[in-house]
C-alpha cells in the first residue's frame, strides 16, 4: 500500500463505530483519525445515513471522540438537499428527521400536498401506511422518486428496540414497484457522492483512500471512480464476487499499523 495518499475517505457505520445512534468507536478509529489529522493528511467521513441530520451525525462523532471538523463530513442528506436547491424541486418528504432537518439548514420548503413534483424517502422507522401512500399517489400522477441512501437495512437502536430495520432502499423499491418509478439514489456506490467529497477536498482520485465495510457501496463506489480501496472485513472472507477491494484487512488495527511504521 502507498503511504503517500493525500484524502483518506472512510465510511462511518461498521468502519469507525457499529452504529451512529450510540457511536461507540472501534479499536484503532480514534486514534488512527487523529495520527492522519495530525500528520497533514486530509480525512472526509462518506456515509450513506440520513435519518439524521449532518449536524447530529457531527456533533455525536465530536462526543466519542473523534478529532474531526463539519467540514470533513459527507452525507448523503446534505448531497440531496444540495440537489434540491439547485434544481427548485418542490418535495415531499418522508424521513426520521435528518433529511428534513438538512433542507431547514437550507431553507429548503418542504411541500405536503399535490404541488410536490419530487418524492424523497430517507429512512424512518416510525412511517405509517398513510404517509407511504400518499408518495405512491404523488409518484402516479407524475413525481419523480429519489431515494437518499441505499440500504436495504440497517442494524441500530430506535426506542425499545436494537437490531435490524427496514431502511430507505426497500421503501422506495416497494413504492416503485407500485408506480412504475424509477429510484433516483443519492449516496454511494454512485459517482456523485465521491465526487463532491473530491471536488471540496481539492483532490484526485488517484491521490485518495476510501476505507470501507461495503462492498456494494464503499468498495464499488470507490472503483467506480479509481479510488484504491480498503475493505474492513471483520473477519469475514472475501467470496468470489466482481467487486475486488485493493487491500483487505480484518480490523483498522492493520490500516493504523501501516501507516504509522
Amino acid at each position: 500500500m502507498k503511504k503517500d495518499k493525500r484524502l483518506f475517505i472512510f465510511d462511518i457505520e461498521g468502519v469507525l463505530v457499529e452504529h451512529i445512534d450510540e457511536p461507540k468507536p472501534y479499536p484503532y478509529a480514534l486514534n488512527l483519525i487523529s495520527h492522519l489529522k495530525s500528520s497533514g493528511k486530509k480525512v472526509a467521513l462518506l456515509t450513506n445515513i440520513g435519518r439524521k441530520s449532518s449536524p447530529w451525525v457531527f456533533k455525536r462523532l465530536r462526543e466519542a471522540g473523534f478529532n474531526i471538523d463539519y467540514e470533513d463530513l459527507f452525507t448523503s442528506a446534505k448531497l440531496m438537499a444540495d440537489i434540491v436547491k439547485e434544481e427548485k424541486r418542490r418535495c415531499f418528504v418522508i424521513s426520521e428527521g435528518g433529511i428534513i432537518e438538512e433542507f431547514a439548514l437550507k431553507n429548503i420548503e418542504i411541500f405536503e400536498d399535490d404541488s410536490a413534483d419530487t418524492v424523497v424517502i430517507g429512512a424512518c422507522r416510525n412511517l405509517n401506511y398513510q404517509t407511504l401512500n400518499f408518495a405512491m399517489n404523488l409518484l402516479l400522477k407524475g413525481a419523480e422518486l429519489f431515494c437518499v441512501g441505499g440500504s436495504l437495512r440497517f442494524r441500530g437502536k430506535f426506542q425499545n428496540y436494537e437490531g435490524e430495520f427496514l431502511g430507505e432502499r426497500a421503501l422506495a423499491e416497494a413504492l416503485s414497484i407500485a408506480t412504475g418509478k424509477r429510484v433516483n439514489y443519492i449516496g454511494k456506490p454512485y459517482k456523485e457522492i465521491f465526487l463532491m467529497v473530491l471536488n471540496r477536498k481539492g483532490e484526485k482520485a488517484e491521490d485518495s483512500l476510501m476505507i470501507g465495510d461495503s462492498l456494494e457501496s464503499d468498495i464499488l463506489g470507490a472503483k467506480n471512480l479509481g479510488i484504491d480501496s480498503v475493505w474492513i472485513s471483520h473477519g469475514k472472507a472475501l467470496s468470489k464476487e466482481e467487486i475486488k477491494p485493493d487491500f483487505v484487512f480484518d480490523s483498522l488495527k492493520e490500516l493504523y499499523e501501516i501507516l504509522t511504521t
